[in-house]
């Protein structure tokens, strides 16, 4: 049997000076994961593509501006799609700097992982670098400015640095990993194993969240080599909902801490935005259901929704327990709001 993919066609250009090396990289992106659909040059005009896309069913498409610029994103909702997509960019100088991954008695870590992450025009960018054999990461692409690092590697402890002040001479950056622990359990819905699911966990400082993703587990099963020692708060998400109970492990050197994470049913949440003050519609409003702690967001769960001309809004993937859901607009302070579903599937969040 032969199946055919509805195709997007997408072109677009970036605006400033992109040098000689730079090129557009497309991907759909869903729970379960990243699908790269292409790599696409930026000419001497600014101008890329068109190309044809496949049609997927996924949460949004990620277009990625790539090479000596700071690497900017285009992301475009799955209600926003069309046949045929302009995705424009602004060109951000950029850099690139050395960091170097060592582990056990200062020794290199190859095959260690870099990822900068910093804030551009409202939502987070990222470049990322895997270690050679001397331990060295390359991040190319990343603007002057304050950026944070996540550093990664097999059966170390997984470290966020930053604020760095990035700046185009800079020396390189060491960063010294420690061994870690191992948390090993199973992730349940109404006693019965999940096949895919992420895991949130950190040590003392929620702000040093790490995640660690599971797919096609047979039986639920799940296994963290990268985790801290000590007390650990664990929770578990999936494509259903933002967040479970939180679980607390002890986790010794040399030994493997057990754990079940038993995830809830997601409640399907709508409401109305409206200005404080004068009472009227707030169109346009952005609603990003966040995994959460204690009532802090520890990370944006799905795509951002936005609010309808009437203000009206609805979101899934809030727990039927207790969730939270960042809202910002345009000329108004963001809001956190820690919404109580009492086990109701729906939920009707007001005003």
């Amino acid at each position: 049997m032969l199946r055919l993919h509805e195709s997007i066609e997408v072109l677009g250009r970036v605006h400033g000076d992109a040098g000689l090396d730079a090129w557009v990289r497309c991907e759909a992106v869903s729970f379960e994961g990243v699908t790269s659909l292409g790599e696409f040059r930026v000419n001497k005009s600014g101008a890329w593509g068109p190309a044809p896309l496949p049609y997927l069913n996924v949460d949004e498409y990620v277009f990625t501006l790539c090479g000596d610029v700071a690497a900017s994103q285009v992301r475009v909702h799955r209600s926003q799609l069309s046949d045929r997509m302009v995705i424009d960019m602004e060109c951000v100088p950029g850099t690139s700097f050395d960091l170097r991954v060592l582990g056990l008695n200062a020794a290199p870590l190859e095959d260690a992982s870099a990822t900068a992450h910093w804030k551009q025009d409202g939502s987070w960018q990222e470049v990322a670098s895997r270690a050679d054999e001397e331990g060295r990461c390359c991040l190319r692409g990343v603007p002057v400015g304050s950026v944070f690092i996540r550093v990664r590697a097999e059966g170390y402890i997984a470290q966020m640095i930053g604020p760095l002040d990035i700046s185009d001479k800079m020396s390189p950056v060491e960063v010294q990993l420690l061994v870690a622990g191992r948390i090993s359990g199973r992730c349940l819905r109404d006693g019965e194993p999940l096949e895919s699911f992420q895991l949130l966990y950190w040590s003392e400082d929620p702000s040093q969240v790490a995640r660690e993703k599971v797919l096609a587990s047979d039986d639920g099963s799940f296994l963290i080599a990268e985790a801290p020692l000590g007390e650990v708060t664990i929770i578990g998400i999936d494509e259903e909902v933002a967040n479970s109970s939180p679980q607390v492990v002890l986790v010794n050197a040399g030994e493997t801490a057990e754990v079940t994470i038993e995830l809830p049913r997601a409640a399907n949440a709508h409401g109305k935005v409206v200005d404080a003050v004068t009472g009227e519609a707030v169109m346009g409003a952005r609603l990003q259901v966040m995994s959460s702690f204690e009532g802090h967001g520890l990370a944006e769960y799905g795509p951002e929704e936005p609010s309808d001309s009437g203000g009206h809004f609805a979101v899934k993937g809030l727990p039927s327990t207790v969730g939270a859901l960042r809202v910002t607009a345009e000329g108004y302070i963001a809001e956190f709001v820690v919404t109580h579903g009492r086990g109701e599937q729906e939920v009707d969040l007001g005003l």
